[in-house]
């Protein structure tokens, strides 16, 4: 696509170091404007919910432990622990 301009690249660490209050508010905050085709946001600890349909989600610990409680959309549910780095991919059918 020609028409997008494409952000600077900066370091991750520094933007959550930024948005640090924000984040500590429990709100998720997303990193790119949600006018793209992919979405990628900061969820900072405590409970959300995360909607898998219309579109797949990687997770990606990036500091610390994470409990994710998933259930497919046929009612199968299952527990991923994510410990820093670790990272998960879950399909559209899943929430």
């Amino acid at each position: 696509d020609d028409k997008i301009k494409l952000s600077d690249p900066f370091l991750l660490k520094e933007w959550i170091d930024e948005h640090e209050k924000e984040l500590s508010n429990g709100s998720s905050i997303s990193i790119f404007p949600d006018e793209y085709q992919t979405r990628v946001c900061i969820i900072p600890k405590g409970e959300h919910l995360i909607d898998c349909a219309h579109g797949d989600i990687w997770l990606w610990q990036y500091k610390g432990h994470a409990k994710a409680n998933i259930t497919t959309d046929t009612k199968e549910e299952s527990t991923l622990d994510l410990e820093k780095m670790d990272s998960a991919y879950l399909h559209v059918h899943w929430t």
